[in-house]
């Protein structure tokens, strides 16, 4: 007599995201930031790396790379090591709150990530002014106070 075994169901098939290897990650992270570094190059420096040590001993925690893959996307964070970071519901980067944020320890860099923030800042206001003016002239009307945030917004993204 035949017994009736039960059919494994058949596995779903990885999409390619699932598939890649660090190095290919590496690859498409290089790829993503093209228009900010055309060559496709980052240049990694003894000085960089004493950088992070720094910040890694001063926030006291052990880093550790964390890739999560998901439907249809590759997530790469620098977490605390051990703790879990993968939230399903979120799409964010670090949902559970263990991803490490940077503490510039040096005037130089505290300086540069002070501009970066002055350029987002700079972006962020960028189109609504842009559109503010554009109202202005428009109706004939116009703000001092709109045309000289206007011109501090460009100085900035032009020395960006």
């Amino acid at each position: 007599m035949k017994t009736a075994t039960a059919k494994k169901p058949a596995p779903v098939p990885k999409s390619a995201l699932e598939l890649l290897a660090p190095k290919d990650i590496i690859a498409l992270m290089l790829w993503q930031n093209r228009f900010a570094k055309p060559d496709l190059a980052t240049v990694i420096t003894e000085k960089d790396m004493e950088g992070l040590k720094a910040c890694l001993k001063y926030l006291k925690v052990e880093p550790e790379v964390n890739i999560v893959r998901k439907k249809g996307a590759v997530i790469v964070t620098l977490i605390q090591k051990g703790s879990i970071n993968a939230d399903e519901k979120s799409p964010g980067f670090n949902p559970s709150g263990n991803g490490i944020v940077p503490v510039e320890n040096n005037e130089e860099d505290f300086e540069r990530a002070m501009k970066v923030q002055t350029v987002e800042r700079a972006r962020s206001k960028a189109s609504t002014l842009g559109q503010e003016l554009l109202n202005g002239i428009g109706t004939g009307t116009y703000s001092e106070g709109i045309m000289r945030e206007a011109a501090e917004v460009l100085q900035t993204l032009s020395q960006a």
